[in-house]
């Protein structure tokens, strides 16, 4: 899944792709600048969200946020009783 995403990316040109000819393999990823145009639009879009969950919050609706911790994602409800 992960592989078939990031070449994805690497066909829109939105990351570059080098591999190294070692053993064990080893291949590294980057930012193309044509993915790095995105940046402004990730940042809008995430503080749309930032926007979306206070407008929730002020009008006392329950919500759910996801947190990445490593591997894992953790649920944390935020309702009445948390605020």
């Amino acid at each position: 899944m992960l592989t078939q995403q990031l070449r994805e990316l690497e066909t829109s040109g939105v990351i570059l792709r080098k591999v190294y000819e070692q053993v064990p393999p080893k291949v590294e990823y980057s930012l193309s600048s044509y993915g790095d145009s995105l940046s402004a639009i990730l940042n809008q879009l995430c503080l749309w969200g930032e926007h979306h969950v206070d407008l929730l919050l002020e009008q006392n609706e329950d919500i759910i946020l996801l947190k990445r911790d490593a591997d894992k994602v953790i649920e944390t409800e935020i309702n009445e009783n948390l605020r």
